[in-house]
């Protein structure tokens, strides 16, 4: 069985076996059949200034809330935080960091495929939407507020996980300068 076409809708930069993916995707296509691919997390040389890639807003957050607990008392049982670089990684692994576009063509064309077509759009986000989802995935975002058990040994207090999330808006507030969209550049790239 071949297929005439394969989509990737805002997964690519999740791959962690990029090359052994896009070979196994040129395996299952047709000579003439096409792989589709979106994302919202490719750094695209095309991008407007002030369009935001989204999983970018992590390490903004993350600035801010730093920047926030410096500078205002409330938050002061947060500053020392022994373990940060472990905190650095742990983010790294619920958001991978961004990569260019160029890595994702010459990955393409490595594994045998031409690309067709590339274009990039803008799209607004909602900033209560995205924090909605930063909310599941906290302990990924702002981790080092009240720790983790995969790095402290033991969970965060209910109370740390509710500042947590305070800090995440307060900081979301603060990059997107209490607007409540964004803009985010989403990148299309048609490989036959």
């Amino acid at each position: 069985f071949q297929a005439d076409a394969i989509v990737s809708t805002n997964a690519i930069h999740l791959y962690y076996g990029l090359d052994e993916t896009l070979r196994s995707w040129r395996k299952v296509l047709k000579p003439s059949g096409r792989a589709f691919v979106q994302s919202g997390n490719i750094k695209n040389p095309a991008a407007r200034e002030g369009e935001w890639i989204i999983d970018e807003t992590v390490d903004a957050i993350h600035a801010a809330a730093l920047e926030i607990v410096k500078g205002d008392e409330h938050w002061a049982k947060y500053r020392d935080v022994a373990n940060m670089a472990a905190y650095d990684d742990l983010r790294a692994k619920y958001f991978l960091p961004v990569r260019p576009l160029q890595h994702y063509l010459d990955a393409l064309h490595a594994a045998g495929f031409r690309i067709h077509s590339l274009r990039k759009r803008t799209i607004e986000a909602s900033v209560k939407e995205w924090y909605d989802f930063l909310a599941v995935y906290h302990e990924g975002v702002l981790g080092w507020v009240g720790g983790v058990e995969k790095i402290e040994g033991k969970p965060a207090t209910e109370e740390a996980v509710k500042d947590r999330l305070a800090l995440i808006r307060a900081a979301m507030e603060r990059i997107f300068n209490g607007r409540d969209r964004f803009d985010c550049c989403w990148t299309y790239i048609t490989a036959e």
